[in-house]
C-alpha cells in the first residue's frame, strides 16, 4: 500500500506541473484551495502563490469587496527572472492584471476566458501582484505562477555568434531586452536584417560598434523587416540590441530573427 501511495503522489505531481505549464483548467482533485479567498481583497492582504504552484479563487454575486481578489508572488532567485502567470477561468470571464509593489501596471488588463497568460520580468527578490476581478457576477478561476531565471541581457553576457549565422530570438516579457555579439568573419560591410515576426507591435533595434557606441537605430514594424549596415574588420565585434517598441501594448511574447552578411 505504501508503494501505491507513493506512486499516486508522484503521478499527481507530474499532472500538476504539466497543467501549470499549459495553463489548462485544473480539476478539484489536483487543486489547492485558496482558503483566504474572503480576505485577500486588497493589495495589502494579497494571498501568496508559491513558485510552481497554484490556487483557486472565486467570488459570489454582489461580492461586498466589489469582486476583487489579490495574489502576490516573489522572485526567490538571486538574478533577474521571468514569471509566467496564468489565470484559467472555470466560471464566467474574470478580468486580471499584474502590478508592481507601487501599484503600477505591468501591462494591460485582460480577460481570462478560457485563460490569460502574463510574462512578467522580475528583479531578484522582487514581489509582484495579480489582481482578479469579476464585478457583481459570480466567478471562479485557477491562478498559477512559474518563475525561472532570465538570461542576463548586457554587453558582457551577450550571446556570441559569427556573421552569416541566423539568430532567432524571443522577447519574454514587456520590458525584456536581448543583446547579441556578432563576430565579423571578414573585412567589409556587414548587412544586418532584423525581421519582426509579430503582428501586434513594433520592435526597436540598436546596432553598436566594438566600443559599444550606438551607431544605428530604428524600428521594425509588425511583420516587417528592417535593414541596416556597418563597416567592419575581420574579427571585429558588432552588438545588436532588440527590445519591444510599444512597451505597454499587450502581454504577448515577441519573436524575431536577425540575419547578417558581409560583402
Amino acid at each position: 500500500m505504501k508503494k501505491v501511495n507513493a506512486l499516486v503522489k508522484r503521478t499527481t505531481a507530474v499532472i500538476m506541473s504539466a497543467a501549470i505549464a499549459m495553463g489548462v483548467i485544473l480539476t478539484p482533485a489536483f487543486s489547492k484551495e485558496a482558503h483566504a479567498a474572503d480576505t485577500n481583497i486588497t493589495m495589502g492582504s494579497a494571498l501568496e502563490i508559491p513558485n510552481n504552484s497554484f490556487v483557486e479563487g472565486s467570488v459570489d454575486y454582489n461580492d461586498p469587496s466589489g469582486g476583487f481578489r489579490w495574489y502576490k508572488f516573489t522572485n526567490a532567485n538571486n538574478c533577474d527572472s521571468v514569471a509566467v502567470v496564468t489565470v484559467t477561468a472555470s466560471t464566467n470571464n474574470p478580468e486580471c492584471a499584474v502590478f508592481n509593489s507601487l501599484g503600477g501596471s505591468d501591462g494591460k488588463s485582460t480577460y481570462a476566458w478560457p485563460c490569460a497568460t502574463f510574462h512578467v520580468g522580475m528583479k531578484a527578490g522582487e514581489t509582484k501582484y495579480l489582481k482578479v476581478s469579476n464585478g457583481e457576477w459570480k466567478g471562479a478561476w485557477t491562478a498559477s505562477v512559474s518563475i525561472s531565471p532570465e538570461e542576463a541581457n548586457t554587453f558582457e553576457t551577450a550571446k556570441k555568434y559569427k556573421s552569416g549565422k541566423r539568430i532567432n530570438g524571443k522577447l519574454n516579457y514587456l520590458d525584456d531586452i536581448d543583446i547579441y555579439k556578432i563576430k565579423a568573419k571578414k573585412t567589409g560591410v556587414m548587412k544586418i536584417a532584423i525581421t519582426n515576426n509579430e503582428n501586434h507591435y513594433a520592435v526597436e533595434y540598436t546596432v553598436y560598434n566594438k566600443s559599444k557606441v550606438a551607431k544605428k537605430n530604428g524600428d521594425v514594424l509588425k511583420a516587417k523587416t528592417a535593414n541596416t549596415k556597418m563597416k567592419v574588420k575581420k574579427g571585429q565585434y558588432v552588438y545588436v540590441e532588440i527590445k519591444r517598441k510599444n512597451v505597454a501594448f499587450d502581454t504577448d511574447l515577441g519573436t524575431y530573427s536577425i540575419k547578417t552578411k558581409i560583402k
